[in-house]
């Protein structure tokens, strides 16, 4: 998992952290250099901008995922057939970073596909092999990789 330490609210430095998470796939939403094909290619000292208002972000989610839960402002769940989405967003108005946190199926993939296309952002992803959430197959295969690992160590 990729996580960057906070500095200013409008502007960051990118300190990577690895830490491991075995509940969840977890999908990292921040500013992410133009042209960088894998997490190792972002530059060091590399000053991440916000992503988004976080107003515009939730409602640019309701529109992919009207069905979205809100309750708690600063964690939306998305409920879907065969997954369960949480969205860890927080409560700056002006957004460096978000998190989506994944259980269950592939149908969680399109859902997340649709909200970063219509954001027009950008992704890590720490189990995929590039780091970078990329759209379709390979982000498929990325679920499919973390799947297995959590259900070898929970027995699943």
């Amino acid at each position: 998992m990729v996580h960057c330490r906070r500095m200013a609210p409008e502007r960051r430095r990118m300190e990577p952290i690895v830490r491991m998470h075995i509940q969840t796939w977890d999908i990292f939403v921040q500013d992410i250099p133009p042209g960088t094909q894998s997490a190792d290619q972002v530059p060091t000292g590399f000053l991440a901008v916000p992503v988004g208002r976080r107003e515009e972000i939730v409602a640019a989610i309701r529109e992919i995922a009207p069905e979205v839960d809100f309750t708690e402002p600063t964690w939306g769940v998305i409920r879907g057939d065969d997954y369960i989405i949480e969205i860890n967003i927080g409560d700056e108005d002006l957004t460096t970073d978000f998190a989506f946190h994944v259980r269950g199926d592939e149908g969680a993939v399109d859902v997340i596909e649709h909200i970063l296309k219509r954001l027009d952002l950008r992704a890590f992803d720490p189990q995929s092999v590039s780091g970078i959430f990329r759209p379709g197959e390979e982000a498929r295969e990325s679920l499919r990789s973390w799947r297995a690992i959590h259900d070898n160590r929970v027995g699943g």
